[in-house]
C-alpha cells in the first residue's frame, strides 16, 4: 500500500504525494476572511495555497530533482501565481490550492454568463494547438461547490507548464463558464482560477490525476513532491520535486498522513 507524509520543521512545510527542485514566488490575495470561505470547498475546509512564476520554455529530457519558484506575500491570506496553459501559452494567475484537486481557469465564454469574470484570462480552446476533449468514457461536465457558491464548466486536456520549464502535456482541466457562485469577491481578487495539490480522490472526476503527480509519471520530476516557505509579509517559496534545506534548521519529522484525500495528518496535543 502506497503512503503518503507530511514532513514538517520549524519554519517549512512539506506535503509528498510520492517519491526535481522549483522554487516558485507566492503573492498574497487581499481579504483574507473572504477569500477563504470563497475557496472553501462546501463542507471541507481549504487548507492553503500556493502559486507559480512560468517562463514559456519547456525543456525535455532527463527529470530534475528539484526547482524553486518565488511566492509573493499580500496581507498573510492566500498565495497566487502563473501558470501557463495551451499551445502556445495562455497565462493564467491561479490559486495552488492544498484543499482541492481539481484546476480550473474561466473558459472564453465565462464573461458572457458570469458578470465577476469580465477582468479575467479567459482560455480559449481554438488557440490551443495542443487542446482536446476529454478521452471517451470520462467525465466531460465540472461542478465544484465552494462555500459561497459553485463552479461549472466542462473538462478538456491541454499541456500545463509549471515553473521554468515544468510541461506536462495532456493534463485534464476544466474550463469554467459560470462562476456567478463565487460572487463579488472572486471579480475583485487577483486570481483567475484555481490549480488543486490534493489527491485525485476528491476531484470532481476521481480518475483524473493532478499535475504534480502528473509530472512525476511523466518523467519531468524525479518526485511528486511540493514543499511551501511561507514569508510573513515577504516572499516565500513553493518547491515542486522536493524541498529546500536553506529554509529550516534542525531535523525533518515525517508524518504519516490521516488518508489520501486532503493532506491531513493527525495531532494529539499542541504544547
Amino acid at each position: 500500500m502506497k503512503k503518503y507524509s507530511l514532513l514538517l520543521s520549524a519554519s517549512a512545510i512539506t506535503a509528498i504525494s510520492a517519491d526535481g527542485v522549483q522554487k516558485i514566488k507566492l503573492k498574497k490575495i487581499p481579504e483574507a476572511e473572504k477569500i477563504v470561505n470563497l475557496l472553501s470547498p462546501n463542507p471541507n475546509p481549504t487548507l492553503g495555497g500556493v502559486s507559480a512564476p512560468i517562463s514559456l520554455s519547456r525543456r525535455l529530457g532527463e527529470p530534475k530533482k528539484s526547482e524553486n519558484i518565488v511566492l509573493r506575500d499580500l496581507k498573510n491570506a492566500q498565495y497566487y501565481g502563473p501558470v501557463m496553459l495551451g499551445t502556445p501559452p495562455q497565462e493564467f494567475l491561479v490559486v495552488f490550492d492544498t484543499g482541492s484537486a481539481d484546476f480550473w481557469v474561466p473558459s472564453a465564454s465565462c464573461e458572457k454568463r458570469s458578470m465577476n469574470c469580465k477582468a479575467k484570462h479567459a482560455y480559449d480552446p481554438t488557440k490551443s494547438s495542443t487542446y482536446s476533449a476529454v478521452p471517451s468514457g470520462q467525465q466531460t461536465s465540472f461542478q465544484i461547490m465552494y462555500g459561497s457558491g459553485p463552479v461549472s464548466g466542462k473538462f478538456g486536456q491541454d499541456s500545463v507548464t509549471l515553473g521554468d520549464d515544468y510541461t506536462v502535456e495532456g493534463q485534464t482541466f476544466a474550463a469554467a463558464d459560470s462562476t456567478d457562485g463565487l460572487g463579488l469577491t472572486y471579480g475583485k481578487a487577483k486570481f483567475d482560477g484555481i490549480l488543486g495539490l490534493a489527491f485525485p480522490t476528491i476531484s470532481r472526476d476521481p480518475g483524473v490525476n493532478t499535475v504534480i503527480p502528473n509530472l512525476k509519471e511523466k518523467g519531468h520530476l524525479d518526485k511528486a513532491m511540493f514543499a511551501f516557505y511561507l514569508g510573513d509579509e515577504s516572499d516565500g517559496e513553493l518547491t515542486i520535486g522536493g524541498y529546500d534545506d536553506t529554509k529550516f534548521d534542525g531535523s525533518i519529522t515525517w508524518v504519516d498522513l490521516i488518508s489520501p484525500t486532503y493532506w491531513l495528518a493527525p495531532v494529539d496535543q499542541i504544547k
